[in-house]
Order: structure tokens, then C-alpha cells, then sequence
């Protein structure tokens, strides 16, 4: 059995701002996203990034809406060399 490199890197999906965001009814919400390292090296740009918001019952949405008071997931799906991971961000929006 011969191991390849792929098998040997380390990747690392790192949230950039905080896990938990608090924000107030109507305050502007800016998606900080994610940076993908591999063996220590950014390879964030080679990577297909997406993301899914829902609210506390689930519900699809577009975007996080800040004029809702509710606890919102984003949820980021990363692809890299045929491979899946994942990163969860939460947003409490309040009054």
C-alpha cells in the first residue's frame, strides 16, 4: 500500500471572526466566511465555498436577516480535492 500526499496533508477549517455573533435588530451582518489551510499553507482560493443560512426553525434563507430577532446557523460546506468539510458559524440577532 502506497500512501499518497493527499493522504498525509492536514487540513484545517478555521472560522475568521467569532463562532458566535451577537448583533441588534437592523445592525449590518458581514459574513467573515473561512480560511482553509493545508500543512500550515492557505489554500482558501482553491477551494469551492458555499454556505447555507437557516433560522431556529430551520428555514432556508438567502442571508441572515438582521430585521428579525432570531438565532440564525451558517452553516459552510467546503470542497477541496474531493473532500467535504465543514464549519458552523451561529448569529443571534436581538432587540
Amino acid at each position: 500500500y502506497t500512501i499518497s500526499a493527499q493522504e498525509l496533508s492536514i487540513i484545517n477549517v478555521e472560522l475568521k471572526g467569532n463562532a458566535t455573533v451577537n448583533l441588534k435588530v437592523n445592525e449590518m451582518y458581514v459574513d467573515d466566511s473561512v480560511t482553509v489551510l493545508e500543512n500550515f499553507a492557505d489554500i482558501t482560493n482553491k477551494c469551492t465555498i458555499t454556505y447555507v443560512v437557516t433560522n431556529s426553525s430551520n428555514m432556508m434563507l438567502s442571508d441572515v436577516d438582521t430585521s428579525t430577532a432570531d438565532t440564525y446557523t451558517v452553516k459552510y460546506k467546503i470542497v477541496y480535492n474531493n473532500r467535504t468539510y465543514e464549519k458552523t458559524r451561529t448569529v443571534i440577532v436581538s432587540e
